[in-house]
């Protein structure tokens, strides 16, 4: 099968010079013959993109402006001194609160204890 295959690629190498003249002017005649246009602007369509993609690509990005305001400074600042004036961190307020009213409660117990004292002693007296 192999050696077949080698026979008629051999035979087909023979050929004469007008065999192959005739191929190759049947070549040519169809190259010239092909309209070319489409593919030039094909080519064309690809060359501005690829420009394009190259000009974007190669463009330096702006350099973001971080540059804070006078007066986000200003509002900065005041929270701090605010938080610094505080005699209780803001997380502790609650509790804080918790513990007044709770210190108020035990006082008004204790008064109250006090004032009925002497009036119960007078009554068992």
């Amino acid at each position: 099968m192999i050696s077949g295959f080698r026979d008629s690629i051999h035979a087909a190498a023979q050929r004469e010079q007008s065999f192959w003249r005739s191929q190759q002017l049947a070549l040519r005649e169809r190259l010239s013959a092909r309209d070319w246009y489409p593919l030039h602007w094909a080519w064309a369509a690809a060359m501005v993109m690829v420009l394009i993609m190259a000009i974007f690509l190669t463009r330096t990005p702006d350099a973001p402006q971080n540059y804070p305001s006078e007066d986000a400074d200003k509002a900065l600042l005041q929270e701090v001194q605010g938080d610094l004036a505080r005699e209780v961190p803001e997380a502790l307020a609650p509790a804080v609160l918790i513990a007044e009213e709770r210190n108020e409660i035990l006082t008004n117990e204790v008064n109250q204890q006090t004032r009925t004292t002497p009036k119960r002693r007078r009554q068992l007296k």
